[in-house]
């Protein structure tokens, strides 16, 4: 939204540089364009604000954006690749390939984005069924008293 993203031309970025997103930014009671003039401390790092990116759901759509700061690191635990669908067995050995050749000593493991956000939403999909056999319940238990209440009737 404003500012830059990290560089490698610009060197202090890698270790003293920060991007916000705009709940962080509101947070600090600032404006976009203010941030990026303000020196900022983030733990025992002291920097500067280089850019303010769009707030963005990484969680749940029913969770709030909460503010975030993102700040360059020497030591990756995760990587997100996108990948076109066509062949996607030959996409993951191909990544299985370049992630041994550049960490050997780890691990390869692997996640889909659509898994994620499946479990995400697995406890909404079992209310939604809990709610479709209580509702079938409720109309099963209707219609017998409709039934009792006809047959009383007819007596």
């Amino acid at each position: 939204m404003s500012g830059r993203n990290f560089s490698k031309e610009v060197r202090s970025d890698d270790s003293l540089g920060f991007v916000l997103n705009e709940a962080a930014v509101k947070m600090l009671g600032v404006t976009n364009e203010e941030v990026l003039t303000r020196d900022f401390q983030y733990g025992s790092v002291k920097g500067r604000v280089i850019g303010v990116v769009r707030d963005f759901h990484f969680e749940s759509l029913h969770e709030e954006i909460i503010p975030m700061i993102f700040q360059p690191s020497q030591f990756y635990s995760r990587m997100s690749v996108k990948i076109a669908g066509n062949d996607v067995q030959q996409a993951l050995v191909h990544l299985e390939k370049t992630w041994k050749e550049f960490l050997p000593h780890r691990p390869f493991e692997y996640d889909f984005l659509s898994m994620e956000y499946s479990r995400l939403y697995d406890a909404e999909q079992k209310q939604g069924q809990l709610f479709v056999i209580f509702a079938g319940l409720a109309i099963f238990i209707a219609c017998l008293g409709l039934f009792g209440l006809a047959t009383f009737n007819t007596l």
